[in-house]
């Protein structure tokens, strides 16, 4: 349903949503790191911690719970997960209880309608572990009175072109088994991922691949060559989906020294193209702990 022409998503920033507390569990941990052909060996085994974008599976129902909320009246069908930005302040191991919240963040006016982001926060007895902020457009909404390019609430830095000689390059072949692999994994089982029927009735030429797996085999890249396989350095992944992602697909993921930020992590922007040179990952960040 389509939002009512007096309602204006700009009152609705700062509003907050909450969830039960997610329990992680290592059989869940290992079944996400397989869906994504992640074999590090830290995301097995009795003391095994949690790959970097298996958090989204805790956040599953939270993120639906802000993009379902009716008074925002947000047409599911004229939506597309346009960004997702994640930030890691500890480790996540089996055992650990995530107490869920999340914060309608800011508005975005574009020309054929508007991006709207929350940010979700997963603790642990009060102690923040992870952040996941992600962004949606929504074809045809449209704010009162407002000119394409304005914003509205907080939207954080990052991203960028990248430039010069590449500081890392990895690969991963998109087997067609991925999206239902990852549908189990993560929870999410959007049938434009399952069924061919529905996916070409949304316009697609098939099923499509989840973006957040196709974040979470780029991240993958960056901690296996970057990082040599140690994901605590990792602190922060963002991206823009660009371009839908096909099974069959080969995808290669780029990282470009960007320098250090404010907190002395190192900096890169990342960016990944299928088999065809299209960018299927765009204005990607990376921030790492020396």
């Amino acid at each position: 349903m389509s939002a009512p022409s007096s309602f204006d998503l700009r009152e609705a920033i700062g509003r907050e949503y909450r969830r039960e507390p997610a329990l992680v569990e290592a059989a869940h941990i290992e079944a996400y790191a397989s869906a994504t052909d992640d074999t590090n060996p830290r995301f097995a085994g009795e003391h095994c911690v949690a790959p970097p974008i298996f958090p989204v599976r805790l956040f599953h129902g939270l993120m639906f719970d802000c993009v379902g909320d009716p008074d925002l009246g947000l047409d599911i069908l004229r939506l597309v997960h346009g960004e997702q930005d994640m930030s890691w302040h500890g480790p996540l191991k089996p055992g650990d209880l995530l107490e869920l919240t999340a914060r309608l963040e800011s508005v975005a006016q574009k020309t054929k309608g508007c991006v709207v982001a929350w940010r979700m926060v997963g603790s642990i007895e009060g102690e923040v572990r992870v952040e996941a902020r992600f962004s949606v457009f929504v074809r045809g909404q449209m704010l009162p009175g407002v000119e394409p390019g304005a914003v509205f609430g907080d939207v954080p830095d990052g991203g960028g072109r990248p430039e010069g000689e590449p500081a890392m390059q990895a690969t991963a072949e998109v087997d067609p088994s991925h999206p239902a692999r990852y549908a189990d994994a993560s929870l999410d089982r959007n049938p434009i991922h399952l069924d061919e029927s529905v996916a070409k009735a949304a316009g697609l030429p098939s099923v499509i691949l989840h973006g957040l797996c196709t974040m979470a085999m780029a991240t993958r890249g960056v901690v296996d060559e970057l990082l040599g396989g140690d994901v605590s350095k990792l602190r922060r992944v963002a991206v823009r989906f660009s371009k839908p992602v096909l099974p069959g697909q080969r995808l290669t993921t780029t990282l470009h020294s960007a320098g250090s930020t404010d907190k002395e992590h190192k900096a890169y922007h990342l960016e990944t193209r299928n088999q065809d040179g299209d960018a299927v990952i765009s204005n990607g960040w990376v921030e790492t702990s020396p």
